[in-house]
């Protein structure tokens, strides 16, 4: 409907304005980079949903539902990255920590992202435009899986990184918490 459309639209430009504008905050260059990457990837991730929402043929909806799973594959392994560093002192010595899953995330993220083409992630898709709806295969419910694991994992971060930040740097975060917010509303559309 146009009303989905619309809704889409807005959201990937609303993403795509904060991954620009976060190459203008002031800090450390890794978390500058994670920060405005992980909303660039959500905006990527609209304008596949906006792509998928368009489709006039089977074979075009299913080539947008394999954008998808590529682009969500590398949307979840940058909010990952991002929970890890945000709002940290040494960026650097949060990757070191967190070297082990971060690396069996991108792992996940780069196998899942060559898979996507293939039946055992996206088997179809059926209906056109508004109405498609992408059937998975079995490793596209493995895949899903990976899915909540990274989001839970990122959520955990988030909640230890607000756990250990001083007053002072929780006044700061709250335009980085506003902006994660909209992310997550983006999505919910």
């Amino acid at each position: 409907s146009p009303v989905q459309i619309s809704l889409v639209m807005a959201s990937a430009m609303l993403a795509t304005l904060i991954g620009l504008l976060a190459t203008l905050r002031r800090g450390h260059w890794l978390t500058t980079l994670l920060f405005s990457s992980a909303f660039l990837s959500i905006a990527a991730f609209q304008a596949g949903t906006l792509g998928m929402l368009r489709a006039d043929s089977l074979s075009s909806a299913h080539n947008w539902a394999v954008y998808l799973a590529g682009v969500s594959a590398l949307a979840s392994w940058l909010w990952l990255s991002l929970s890890v560093v945000l709002a940290r002192t040494d960026p650097w010595e949060q990757i070191r920590n967190a070297s082990s899953y971060l690396a069996l995330a991108l792992a996940g993220c780069v196998v899942m992202f060559a898979f996507a083409a293939s039946p055992s992630i996206v088997r179809a898709v059926e209906g056109r435009e508004g109405d498609a709806v992408v059937v998975l295969g079995g490793m596209g419910k493995i895949y899903l899986m990976y899915l909540v694991v990274a989001m839970v994992a990122v959520l955990m971060n988030l909640e230890r990184m607000l756990r250990t930040a001083t007053a002072t740097m929780q006044r700061r975060l709250r335009a980085m918490a506003l902006a994660i917010l909209v992310a997550i509303l983006g999505q919910l559309i």
